[in-house]
């Protein structure tokens, strides 16, 4: 009979938890949809599925606190790391070394495994820095075939100068969903997420992950990114 409480009460934990959070003058329907305990060669996570009412709408967030009440995570004024991951259909899941991705991903679960107090939050919708997974697709097959990086290969398919579409109420909308204290280590090589972290009031600290080497196309396209200015992880 013990097991048969441990799970009604687990089933009431597990219940959908909704908010409304105030982002940059707008009102933003967040929600936990569900919640699910991962094991990965890097420690011990929770794993969320949530619902924004932005343009991304899905997102799924990988967390890891000192403290949970009904799996939900108290993250109080301990150090807080943070990724904020695009989705990378091509890196995360099919382990594509033309890209970043993965082993970014990769650093950042295991320095919030070793801090014990930290997320990844990802978008499921903005793969390919927001144009999506399809445009993004044919973006590597021109890579590989015109010998170009990737900025390059967004404008000739784009046919506009503009090679990142993405926006982020939704990531600090979670933030907030969270209660995430003030004071942020951001894992990233993008400066821009800083200061939109820094304009959403957070004081934020950048931990750079630097660069993967070892793959041409990966070289090439870092080196585009650098060129143009074009930051994505």
């Amino acid at each position: 009979m013990q097991n048969k409480n441990v799970v009604e009460n687990t089933k009431n934990k597990l219940r959908v938890i909704r908010k409304t959070i105030a982002v940059a003058n707008k009102k933003l329907i967040v929600q936990r949809r569900s919640v699910g305990y991962i094991e990965n060669k890097y420690g011990e996570f929770y794993l969320n599925a949530m619902k924004v009412s932005d343009r991304w709408k899905d997102y799924l967030v990988l967390l890891k606190a000192k403290r949970y009440e009904g799996y939900f995570p108290i993250f109080g004024n301990n150090d807080f790391y943070l990724r904020l991951d695009s989705g990378c259909i091509s890196g995360d899941i099919f382990l594509d070394d033309t890209c970043d991705c993965r082993p970014l991903l990769e650093n950042a679960m295991k320095t919030i495994a070793k801090k014990g107090n930290g997320m990844v939050i990802m978008s499921l919708g903005q793969d390919g820095r927001g144009f999506g997974t399809e445009f993004k697709l044919n973006t590597l097959t021109l890579i590989k075939e015109a010998g170009i990086g990737t900025v390059e290969a967004f404008r000739e398919l784009s046919g506009k100068k503009s090679v990142d579409k993405r926006s982020y109420d939704g990531f600090i909308a979670i933030l907030k969903f969270f209660n995430v204290g003030k004071n942020i280590t951001l894992m990233t090589n993008n400066p821009e997420k800083a200061k939109i972290l820094e304009s959403a009031g957070f004081n934020t600290r950048v931990l750079e992950d630097g660069h993967p080497k070892g793959n041409k196309i990966l070289e090439r396209n870092v080196k585009s990114k650098l060129k143009y200015g074009v930051v994505s992880s």
